[in-house]
């Protein structure tokens, strides 16, 4: 039988770096184009079929639930607001109200995955934590440096050799137990890889992220590309 994990989108932090616009908006409810980051996020997932929500609250939580309540959305939801709390805390809390199998999202993060392929590996490792990987690129032009000042190559904004975490991890029920003895998300997830327990399903297309104001400006110039 097929998964039919809920979506719990992380959204309690206060969005420091993003200041002054997160003095008086929550940061997932900051507009990319025509609407807020957390609009994007579950209009993606609607379009993907999927309809039960957690929203895992807690700085300006209010804001969050009226923007909710106001908009027509067609899903089942739940806001579960934990306060000012860590991510094993926030986590901590949805899981002593709501053990399901998620796919754990971040509230200021979108990448337009292969829902497609993402599911097909979802359904061959349903009891695996499985991270979504994706490889940056360089903000900034590369060059490689030889001896008596030569230059020896230069690349424009290349991908690192390295793979970051953006979310979108599901988060088998089977592991709850084990999330609820820790207290540090990434110490939970350490343990866990020691175990074997975690896979990686990487995404190369889109991938939006907003922590700054100049994120915030790029992301306005690349959210035509999400869908």
């Amino acid at each position: 039988m097929e998964i039919n994990p809920t979506i719990l989108v992380l959204c309690g932090g206060k969005g420091e770096r993003l200041k002054p616009l997160t003095n008086k908006t929550h940061k997932s409810l900051t507009r990319i184009g025509k609407k807020p980051i957390l609009q994007h996020l579950i209009d993606f997932f609607k379009k993907n079929k999927f309809k039960k929500f957690i929203f895992a609250t807690g700085y300006k939580s209010k804001q969050i639930e009226n923007y909710l309540n106001k908009k027509s959305q067609s899903l089942r939801y739940e806001v579960i607001n934990s306060g000012n709390v860590s991510i094993i805390d926030r986590l901590k809390d949805v899981y002593n109200k709501k053990k399901e199998n998620n796919i754990i999202c971040y509230g200021d993060t979108l990448a337009n995955i292969n829902i497609k392929k993402y599911f097909k590996f979802l359904n061959k490792h349903k009891n695996k934590i499985i991270l979504t990987i994706y490889r940056p690129e360089v903000k900034f032009g590369i060059i490689d440096l030889g001896k008596k000042n030569l230059v020896k190559s230069f690349q424009e904004k290349p991908k690192l050799n390295i793979w970051i975490n953006i979310g979108y991890i599901y988060m088998p029920k089977i592991m709850i137990e084990s999330l609820q003895k820790s207290n540090d998300f990434v110490k939970f997830l350490q343990k866990e890889i020691k175990k074997n327990n975690v896979l990686f399903f990487k995404h190369s297309d889109l991938h939006i992220t907003v922590n700054t104001l100049s994120e915030l400006d790029e992301a306005k110039k690349s959210i035509k590309n999400f869908s």
